[in-house]
């Protein structure tokens, strides 16, 4: 049976009609029990009242499965409590072909490979793009130069929270050659350490491990932990860096007891942000109209 718009509850119905006479952004949610009397048919309709559409994104997906599908819950959440419809495109890259360039030092033939996922989401309605993975940020520069679509940047957010918390020793969580690389090198003040050879392989292998299956494992999560107290005791470390988008599924604030800085969390919210404003960093994603094509 279809559920009507009437079998809300009158505050909720006043509340909406009147959002959208006033066209105010309506951020209050239906209870539970209006929730479970309406459907979703009802849920359309109550929602067309009071909600704002999101400029379209362009998600670069599977870069791991896991992180793009914790990105997909986070941005519909973060939309929905902000009185927001997402609107959202999302292709899957594959990581054997990032890794493949990244070993490779092979920024240009990375940077075409994802503008190639940016042109498909242009063409499907995306006005901006993100990619949920730190490692292909390694050609960020030359992607932004040719994308036609801003790039929402994962290190301006960790670059402003590192200088919130004043931290000034850090250690990386994340593949082999986000730990080994200079990606982070523009973060003025603060020293990355880098941990012993054994333990980065044990970083490593975690991580790309849970990347490829996108499921939580107590063990990963026990491993990485007591690894994370050794170095912030050994070493004084201020903060663990997760810089791999898929260590969220390991890891939130309810679980780490250690001093952390979470990529994917501050990533998440610029793209938020950026889903409600017409522009994004110019230092990073800006559009270049006169961007080449890539084939």
């Amino acid at each position: 049976m279809e559920v009507k718009i009437h079998t809300l509850s009158y505050r909720t119905r006043r509340k909406a009609v009147q959002a959208r006479r006033n066209g105010v952004e309506e951020k209050q949610l239906p209870s539970f029990e209006d929730r479970a009397r309406l459907g979703t048919h009802g849920l359309v309709m109550l929602y067309s009242l009071g909600m704002r559409k999101s400029r379209c994104l362009g998600l670069v997906g599977g870069l791991g499965v896991g992180a793009t599908l914790l990105y997909y819950e986070k941005l519909a959440k973060g939309c929905e409590e902000r009185g927001r419809e997402l609107d959202i495109v999302i292709t899957n890259a594959h990581t054997p072909r990032v890794f493949e360039y990244v070993e490779a030092n092979d920024r240009d033939r990375l940077a075409a490979y994802l503008n190639g996922y940016i042109r498909r989401m242009k063409a499907a309605g995306a006005e901006i793009a993100a990619i949920p993975a730190v490692t292909p940020h390694y050609c960020l520069q030359e992607l932004a130069a040719r994308s036609p679509l801003p790039i929402v940047s994962i290190f301006d957010p960790l670059i402003g929270e590192l200088a919130r918390r004043v931290a000034r020793r850090v250690a990386i969580f994340g593949t082999r050659f986000v730990i080994a690389s200079d990606l982070f090198g523009g973060v003025k003040g603060v020293e990355f350490l880098r941990p012993k050879p054994e333990e980065v392989d044990l970083i490593h292998d975690t991580y790309v491990g849970l990347a490829a299956t996108g499921k939580r494992s107590q063990e990963k999560y026990e491993k990485l932990t007591a690894l994370a107290k050794t170095l912030v005791r050994r070493d004084g470390v201020d903060a663990i860096l997760l810089a791999g988008t898929d260590l969220a599924l390991l890891f939130d604030e309810s679980n780490t007891d250690f001093p952390h800085v979470d990529c994917a969390a501050l990533h998440i919210e610029a793209i938020l942000k950026s889903l409600e404003c017409g522009d994004t960093d110019p230092k990073n994603g800006q559009k270049n109209s006169d961007a080449p094509q890539d084939a």
